[in-house]
């Protein structure tokens, strides 16, 4: 919200008493307006209303905080005492809340609060005693109708004045910025860029004084300008106009400039949205030798419910915008000359810097724009296409850790390939390829699938050869990984030797587990797993991280099902229920007792078949178990596995003749 800093201190400025010298009745009062802000309105327990109120009136009363809500609240509001009024047992308050969205959006709320039992409490209803029944007493009535009619009429007074006042300083400081913001003697061209800077940096002042919301020609009063405008400013939606302008991952390109109409036709390239060209039309007008341009109207549009957006969308197209979009690409390419690095490594560091600094458009110049493979209009554009995805799939994992794999090159072909980590998955990682190419001693950056298409057939063996170097790389990689993740996991060759662990220990350490699964306490889990030696360290990894899924989806409460031991091993059965589905699952938890205590055996996942995908994962943990334990113990598990398979469905009959009643 830093973009608004500079207007809420101007107008929080206006108030007249800090929060921190307020009296004991304020902080209720304050309460209230929060309490209202986030949408209850259940206010039996927390206003004076009276428990004489009927059912009907109390729904009419929650009818009028709702409109209330709708109409004078707002988000992030903050409160401050405007005035105060005292009389007995009554009070009335007039609290005022600036919109931080919305800065000059200034309201005054009249809050009526009552003492009781030595405790202020707010009336229900904004500016009225009523419904809290204070009595019939004529001096009690004069008092509450006095101080209603008080905050009636300062209300709207204050209201006023505030909101003059607010709106005369940040007028004065738009004019202000005129004088930097660098308009005079400029094209619309340079204007219209000018207001899409200001946008991406969300720089409100600059932007208001682009818009020219400080002089006479301005298209609307200030306080419209500016609520659109900051409300515009806070849509995230990838496909939105607002993300668009002020996005620096979508690249901007003027299009077209009608000096009659006075507008400006600049096009979008938005390799994130669903849409990946759009053309907006911006307004423009001179001024005291100054250039100035109005926001789209689509812009505006896209704020409206949506019922009224689409109606008035279509009011506003323009007839050239199709072939406009048609023409984007060419003109990004023309107006983004090529200009690659001598070296792939340089080339590559650049890739990274524009992709910390957000900066799609910067990409374009590092193509190899130059090689007659562009000349064609559609090439450039599944081109721009194929850079997109690139970059979509690096900002989606702009948050994980990356680690650079260097950078592998054959001929004249280069691949670096990012490593990213995934969220919730210890040990797995996302790869991304970025494809280089040399052409004329300088190296140019190529989406994978432009480079698979202008590449001949020794081409396509190069990048065969690369794509088997990573994939040789991603399994070592990806090994070493795991075993050091998987390092506190104790590894076991049976027959066991040592007599399963008690039944108290067991549910303590299937408990604990489930605990630390939940948590997402990785490290400690594992310690508490074993698994078979000759077990494969990155297939145990995937079997942990759907664990951690697993648990994560599930209810606090699992249904211990039964103990059962066999030989050497003991196996816990449990049933786990879904929070997203509501569907149950049967996992049979095999323990074996090992020197350093009882261990869950991590990679023999076995579970009840309640569906065919199950009954194939079981069925290959079966095919693991019969080649590598000896036959005591595949004859000891199979045996835990057939009283598991009992205990589940006699706890899956239970449950649907439970439903069916």
């Amino acid at each position: 919200m830093k973009l608004f800093l500079s207007i809420i201190a101007l107008t929080a400025s206006l108030s007249t008493t800090a929060m921190a010298d307020l009296g004991e009745d304020v902080k209720p009062a304050v309460d209230y307006l929060n309490m209202l802000n986030r949408g209850n309105f259940e206010l039996a327990d927390r206003t004076a209303l009276s428990p004489h109120c009927d059912i009907n009136r109390r729904k009419q009363i929650k009818e009028q905080l709702e409109f209330y809500y709708k109409t004078n609240l707002s988000e992030g509001d903050v409160y401050t005492l405007e005035a105060h009024k005292t009389e007995g047992n009554f009070a009335a308050l007039l609290l005022r809340s600036v919109d931080p969205v919305s800065p000059l959006s200034i309201h005054i709320h009249p809050i009526a609060m009552l003492k009781r039992d030595d405790a202020w409490l707010p009336a229900p209803l904004p500016g009225s005693f009523a419904n809290t029944g204070y009595g019939y007493d004529p001096e009690v009535e004069k008092t509450v109708k006095s101080l209603e009619n008080w905050m009636n009429v300062e209300t709207l007074k204050r209201e006023t004045a505030a909101r003059k006042k607010a709106s005369t300083q940040l007028m004065g400081q738009i004019t202000e910025r005129m004088k930097t913001a660098g308009l005079e003697n400029i094209s619309p061209q340079e204007a219209v860029l000018k207001l899409i800077s200001a946008l991406r940096e969300k720089d409100l002042l600059q932007t208001l004084a682009i818009t020219g919301a400080a002089t006479p020609k301005a298209e609307e009063p200030l306080i419209s300008t500016l609520d659109y405008i900051a409300r515009g400013l806070e849509q995230t939606d990838p496909s939105s106009y607002w993300f668009m302008v002020s996005s620096r991952s979508v690249i901007p390109e003027v299009m077209k400039v009608d000096e009659i109409k006075k507008e400006i036709a600049l096009g979008f390239w938005n390799p994130i949205g669903k849409t990946e060209a759009r053309i907006l039309y911006f307004p423009y007008f001179e001024s005291d030798g100054r250039t100035f341009v109005n926001i789209s109207q689509l812009m505006k549009i896209a704020l409206l419910r949506e019922d009224q957006r689409w109606r008035q969308h279509w009011r506003h197209r323009r007839g050239d915008e199709t072939a406009l979009e048609k023409k984007l690409p060419a003109a990004i390419f023309e107006n983004n000359p090529t200009k690659g690095a001598a070296e792939s490594a340089q080339l590559m560091e650049a890739v990274l810097n524009h992709k910390q600094s957000g900066t799609f458009s910067q990409l374009i110049p590092m193509l190899p724009s130059g090689d007659p493979y562009f000349e064609q209009d559609d090439r450039k554009k599944s081109t721009l296409s194929a850079l997109g995805n690139l970059w979509r799939r690096l900002m989606e994992m702009d948050g994980n850790p990356m680690r650079e794999l260097g950078v592998l090159q054959e001929k004249d072909l280069a691949l670096a390939p990012l490593q990213f980590a995934k969220s919730n998955r210890p040990g797995e990682f996302e790869t991304i390829k970025v494809w280089m190419i040399r052409q004329q001693e300088r190296w140019y950056l190529i989406p994978e699938e432009t480079l698979a298409m202008m590449s001949g057939k020794d081409g396509k063996t190069t990048m065969a050869k690369l794509d088997k170097k990573l994939e040789s790389i991603q399994k070592e990689q990806q090994e070493k990984q795991s075993k050091d993740l998987l390092g506190k996991v104790i590894t076991l060759t049976p027959p066991l030797t040592l007599d399963p662990v008690s039944d108290t220990d067991a549910k303590k350490l299937v408990k604990s587990y489930r605990k630390l699964l939940k948590s997402k306490e990785m490290a400690a889990a594992m310690g508490h797993c074993a698994v078979l030696e000759g077990t494969n360290s990155a297939q145990t990894l995937k079997i942990f991280n759907y664990a951690i899924r697993g648990a994560n989806d599930q209810a606090v409460e699992d249904l211990h099902l039964g103990i059962n031991r066999s030989g050497k091993w003991l196996g816990l059965s449990l049933r786990t229920t879904s929070k997203s589905s509501g569907l149950m699952d049967y996992p049979l938890y095999l323990i074996a007792h090992t020197e350093q205590g009882g261990k869950i055996m991590l990679d023999i996942d076995l579970r009840e078949a309640t569906n065919r995908g199950r009954e194939l994962l079981n069925a290959k943990t079966w095919r693991k178990l019969k080649q590598t334990l000896p036959e005591s113990s595949l004859a000891d598990i199979e045996k835990l596995f057939k009283l598991h398979s009992q205990l589940s469905r006699a706890d899956i009959a239970k449950n649907q003749q439970e439903e069916e009643e």
